[in-house]
């Protein structure tokens, strides 16, 4: 390739690139929070979601995210839970990321009579979203524990 058709596709291609930032900036981040860097396992569940206003939701905790003080998750403000098993609730967790390997987790830490959800939201001072009969039972558990009963709900969040 000649010299001025190198210069040509590049400033093609810098102005592709300006044009798609703007895109690019109202996209919503996810990040998956698997046992494992790198890798999202089979029994893996946890993602983050993150909206360009800043605003972070964890989606099923479950049992990969390393209790309320796994460094990977750094401001949480709302937890989102899809339906009530241990493995998305977070009945236990692992004691710290990438404890275990893929096909064999460690699982070891219990987050019995909590959750791995409800302990994360106490901690981050985050609500938690929920369906079904799980307002409830969340909302016992935070108060239990000193919070806000409120901050479990079937509710549209406004900020």
């Amino acid at each position: 390739m000649k010299k001025p058709a190198l210069l040509i596709a590049a400033a093609v291609a810098s102005s592709q690139l300006a044009f798609a930032a703007p895109s690019l900036a109202n996209t919503v981040k996810v990040t998956p929070l698997g046992g494992v860097d790198g890798e999202f396992c089979r029994l893996d569940r946890a993602m983050i979601f993150e909206d360009p206003n800043g605003t972070r939701i964890l989606y099923d905790a479950g049992r990969s995210v390393a209790g309320a003080d796994d460094p990977r998750l750094g401001k949480i403000d709302v937890l989102l839970v899809s339906h009530m098993h241990g493995d998305h609730a977070g009945d236990r967790h692992m004691k710290a990321p990438n404890s275990g390997t893929c096909s064999k987790p460690d699982f070891s830490v219990s987050a019995v009579p909590n959750t791995n959800t409800v302990n994360i939201a106490l901690a981050k001072g985050a609500k938690i979203v929920t369906g079904s009969e799980m307002p409830p039972f969340f909302g016992g558990k935070l108060k239990a524990n000193g919070g806000n009963p409120k901050d479990s709900c079937w509710c549209a969040l406004v900020r």
